[in-house]
């Protein structure tokens, strides 16, 4: 009898992602938080938070991408644009073509709020680059903002500041999240690698 290693399929025929939890970590009141390690073995990273808070109000959720051990943030480092939906109709988009930083949210209506019920939920996925080798990450955010509107946010990003080599997720081998001012209140994250 010969054993094979099934691959997994939904209803559809179509074949199911596997993933494996590679990091759990709460934040506490952190200025930021570190995923390092991301490496070659996978060749996307998702990173999920729930019940995620910040310190200070009116805030952005940022990222930053780190190559060779090294977190870029560069004045023309990233590329990224956010939409954000809000339950007071201010929809809209933000965006930047030369960045120190990956966006997660709109800069104005879509920013993340302070109070004990102004919490939220990320997942951002992580993707090797294209033909030009420039990671990516895909963020999709559900918060209540600053005004204490409910806002669903999807945005994308990419390392623009050179070549970054062939390891890991495009070269990259970590990834900072932090808000534009204050602390990570709280938040419960896990890091998968995902085949």
């Amino acid at each position: 009898m010969e054993i094979q290693s099934p691959t997994l399929v939904d209803a559809n025929g179509f074949a199911i992602a596997t993933r494996s939890l590679l990091l759990s970590v709460t934040a506490n009141n952190d200025s930021v938080l570190d995923f390092t390690g991301l490496g070659s073995t996978f060749p996307r990273y998702v990173i999920e938070g729930d019940n995620v808070a910040s310190a200070t109000d009116a805030v952005q959720l940022n990222a930053l991408f780190s190559i060779a051990g090294d977190f870029k943030s560069g004045i023309a480092d990233y590329s990224w644009v956010a939409r954000t939906f809000s339950s007071d109709t201010s929809n809209g988009q933000s965006q930047d073509a030369s960045d120190s930083r990956i966006s997660t949210c709109r800069t104005a209506n879509g920013m993340w709020g302070s109070s004990g019920s102004e919490t939220g939920d990320i997942t951002f996925t992580i993707t090797r680059g294209g033909l030009a080798n420039h990671p990516r990450l895909r963020s999709v955010t559900v918060n209540f903002g600053d005004g204490a509107d409910l806002l669903y946010t999807h945005g994308h990003g990419a390392y623009i500041g050179g070549t970054s080599g062939a390891a890991g997720a495009g070269g990259i081998d970590g990834v900072r999240l932090l808000f534009s001012s204050g602390l990570i209140q709280q938040g419960n994250f896990r890091l998968y690698g995902v085949n």
